[in-house]
């Protein structure tokens, strides 16, 4: 349900703002909206939020480093923040010049191993050795007996030899090598120094992943400083610059609080209840069950403050498309123990997405059971005896294609009653009368068909009864404020958009039938190419590739089929029912101006 808001208007003395904002703050439940361009308008908050997205960076680059024993750091934020900016930048250069060297070395690695220094010896003697490198098909034997050349090493049509004359330079067609101060291990030296400090850098990484709470606590630090710029910011001064205006939004069960609090104050205040025509912030509150989706619909929109709130609505039938489409009883068992083994190392916000993980896999066991299938395995066709008693029950491939339809429709209908109910809600029954029409439609038409199939004699009577009380409220009375013609004209015109919506939404639902047909029919071809592929084999290399490629295969299997069974449900939910319930959605998220919670 979406939580009731008054609407706080304030007028304070200017001087006492300040201090009026930390109390407000302290207090923790009022929405203050800020102005949209307030970063762009204010180059003090741009740069807080950019200070703010460096915090959130460097943490999330930091995170990666947890887990090992390095220690702890005793250092205030601000100075783990800048030693972590310079850091990531000196291991950038580090890379840089790793690559280097490695390149540099690629390039020495023909001529071998020696001392650089030996060379200006010989050239203290009169002796020089000079290395060149050219095409193989370039070199000349002559060079042997002009230079005292001496092939070193021949790769990739490239020769690298040396010459050794008593002159400094030569005239000869090739190119001339120059080693300045490197060698090979002198170059490995380096490396091995570049290695060491890289490796210095990780442990103090590793110690700060260990403390990572004092980096994230400035970063709260950072964030309410930044929440508070962006309020005081987007004051509006009234009379005379001397007072400032606020407005707020509070959830009715704390407007008692805010009253009591304020009352006291030197401030002249107003609390009422919203209009129409306000961008009232959205509070959802929902049971333990139904709130663990919220986080789903939110991916949509959250729901308009003056509309009905879905949530509570779509929950069972997002659970039971789920299971339906993975429809595996043994994947929806590793999801569920999956879940409750990883939700005891999790944090305290991970938690619901964890939890809503395990309704997730617990569906998807009780449907895995009713479409017959575990780890690819048809149990309908399987000489299992002790389930013969539920055996009849279960779904094979037609009785899902008809069931996936028959959800389909009874979420479309469940749809249109939520659309009465919304449009009863924003602008009375008259914006219903056509939504009713078609609700009468559908179920008069139903009603006459089983007393025709039954034989009854007046189920015509039902049946016109049934077209005249639909076709009324369709055509006629669409819009009441309207003339009877035009909205005939636009009766007819949706008429025709909602017979062809209503049959592409529920064709749309044969995807359920589809994804759980397909999750199915790939764990069982695993299965036979695990069987075939390790048949013929001696026991114990058989039975162990078998393992290999059901793991693989049906891990492939989970992840594409998971996969699908968490979007296309979402598109059933988004496209098909939030339409036929007349959602509208485009709410603005509750977020109370408070203290962040330390760590």
């Amino acid at each position: 349900m979406i939580v009731p808001m008054r609407k706080l208007t304030a007028l304070v003395f200017y001087k006492d703002y300040p201090l009026f904002l930390e109390k407000l703050r302290d207090l923790g439940v009022l929405h203050i909206f800020t102005k949209k361009n307030i970063n762009l308008e204010n180059k003090e908050i741009n740069n807080q939020m950019n200070t703010l997205k460096a915090y959130n960076d460097n943490i999330k680059f930091i995170k990666k480093f947890s887990g090992s024993n390095s220690g702890s750091i005793d250092e205030d934020g601000k100075s783990i923040f800048l030693k972590i900016i310079n850091y990531r930048k000196e291991l950038d250069s580090i890379s840089l010049k790793l690559s280097n060297i490695s390149k540099r070395k690629d390039l020495l690695m023909p001529w071998g191993k020696f001392d650089i220094s030996k060379l200006e010896l010989l050239k203290e003697a009169g002796v020089n050795l000079n290395f060149y490198t050219c095409a193989s098909n370039k070199y000349s034997d002559k060079w042997n007996d002009l230079y005292n050349a001496i092939e070193i090493e021949e790769s990739n049509g490239v020769t690298y030899f040396i010459t050794i004359t008593s002159d400094k330079k030569i005239n000869i067609d090739a190119e001339y090598f120059d080693f300045g101060l490197d060698s090979i291990s002198s170059l490995k030296l380096k490396e091995k120094e570049i290695l060491e400090r890289k490796e210095e850098i990780k442990r103090y990484f590793e110690k700060v992943a260990n403390s990572i709470s004092i980096l994230e606590n400035e970063r709260s630090n950072i964030k309410e400083d930044l929440d508070y710029q962006k309020i005081f910011k987007s004051t509006n001064y009234a009379i005379e610059e001397k007072l400032i205006g606020l407005e707020a939004w509070l959830p009715l069960e704390n407007e008692k609080e805010i009253s009591e609090w304020i009352k006291d104050k030197d401030v002249y205040y107003l609390i009422e209840k919203p209009n129409v025509e306000d961008n009232v912030p959205v509070k959802l509150k929902n049971n333990r069950f139904t709130s663990l989706f919220e986080m789903i619909g939110k991916l949509y929109s959250l729901p308009n403050y003056n509309e009905i709130d879905l949530t509570p609505f779509f929950a069972p039938f997002y659970l039971l498309f789920f299971g339906l489409c993975l429809g595996d009883c043994g994947y929806g068992l590793l999801i569920l123990g999956g879940a409750t083994f990883y939700k005891r190392k999790v944090d305290k916000k991970m938690k619901p997405v964890i939890t809503l993980l395990q309704w997730l896999g617990f569906s998807t066991v009780l449907m895995g059971l009713l479409v017959g299938t575990f780890f690819g395995i048809n149990l309908i066709n399987a000489d299992i005896s002790f389930l013969d008693g539920i055996r009849d029950y279960m779904l094979d491939s037609n009785k899902l294609f008809t069931f996936s339809l028959i959800l389909g429709a009874i979420q479309v209908v469940f749809g249109m009653f939520l659309k009465v109910a919304n449009s009863v809600k924003q602008f009375g029954w008259g914006a219903a009368l056509s939504t009713i029409g078609w609700i009468v439609l559908i179920f008069g038409s139903a009603v006459s068909y089983y007393l025709k199939d039954r034989g009854v004699s007046y189920y015509n009577i039902v049946q016109n009864g049934t077209l005249i009380i639909s076709g009324i409220l369709i055509l006629l009375l669409n819009n009441p404020k309207r003339n009877l013609f035009i909205n005939l004209g636009s009766g007819l015109w949706d008429t025709y958009s909602m017979v062809t919506g209503l049959v592409g939404d529920l064709l749309s639902y044969i995807r359920i039938f589809a994804l759980g047909v397909c999750s199915g029919v790939l764990g069982l071809v695993f299965n036979d190419i695990a069987i075939n592929l390790s048949s013929g084999m001696p026991p114990v290399i058989s039975q162990l590739f078998m393992v290999i490629i059901l793991v693989f295969g049906h891990g492939i299997n989970i992840f594409m089929s998971g996969l699908g069974s968490m979007v296309h449900p979402m598109r059933l939910t988004f496209v098909e029912f939030y339409k036929n319930a007349g959602f509208s959605g485009g709410g603005k998220d509750y977020i109370p101006f408070k203290k962040i919670e330390r760590i």
